[in-house]
Formats: structure tokens, sequence, C-alpha cells
């Protein structure tokens, strides 16, 4: 039996436009795909149609505070909302290593950059390490050649 692919394997790269790529540490990454399903049955037709529209992505990220780059930039989203100027264009890359050696590379994008929601810090203070969570909204996935 093969092993599946493992959390160490997945590499997330944050891209900021007219800036240096960053990582964050990360510990839990989950992404899904956001659909909205249109169902309709047909008087006399003997069964259901469904139509599944794509509305985008949402990934989950959670990880520990090892640096101020996550306070700085959600620092930067406030101000530029205060100031009615636009948000940073970011996009986020993840690679995916197989056992079998195999790379999987992709790209979550949205015109304007990602959006970052539901940004949270936690702590329980002492020797434990503050932990920080957010939701990032992407309009599409596309596969890295």
């Amino acid at each position: 039996m093969k092993d599946g692919l493992l959390g160490k394997d997945l590499i997330v790269t944050y891209v900021r436009d007219g800036a240096a790529p960053f990582k964050l540490e990360t510990e839990k990454f989950n992404y899904k795909r956001i659909e909205e399903e249109q169902k309709k049955h047909p008087i006399g037709e003997p069964s259901e149609h469904v139509r599944v529209i794509l509305k985008g992505w949402e990934l989950d990220v959670e990880g520990e505070v090892v640096d101020p780059f996550i306070d700085d930039l959600m620092h930067e989203m406030e101000e530029n909302h205060r100031k009615n100027r636009p948000m940073p264009t970011i996009e986020v890359r993840v690679d995916e290593v197989y056992d079998n050696g195999e790379v999987r590379k992709w790209v979550f994008r949205s015109d304007g950059g990602v959006r970052i929601s539901g940004f949270e810090k936690t702590g329980d203070g002492g020797d434990k390490a503050i932990k920080y969570k957010f939701k990032i909204h992407a309009q599409k996935r596309e596969k890295v050649a």
C-alpha cells in the first residue's frame, strides 16, 4: 500500500505584487471548490436536471506566528481599506509532492488578487506559540506547467 500525500510535502508560497514571495509557517492548509447547484425538474420529465456552477475556491490556512509578516500584511490591508486605496495583490502558489516524486504545482488567483478574510490570532500565554488563521478566497485555480 502506498503512502498518501503528506502534509510536509505541501509548500505554500504567497506572491505579492511588487514584493518578494513569502512563506508562512503553515500547519494546516485546506482548500475546497465553491459551487452552486441549480436544479430543475421539468414537468413530465422522469428525472431532475442539475447544473453545477463553479464560484471559485476557498482556502483555510493555520499556523504559528514566527515573524511579523502576517501582522504587517493585515495592517497594510486595514490601512488601505480605511484610506480607500487598493488592496495588495496576492496570489497563492501550492506545490504538492507525491510519493512517486511527481510534483503538482497550482496557483490560486483572482482579478485584483485573492481576498483574505476572517483573520484570527490566538495565544494561550506562557511558552506556547501564538497561532494565526484566516481564509483566502480565489476565483480560479490553475495548474502550473
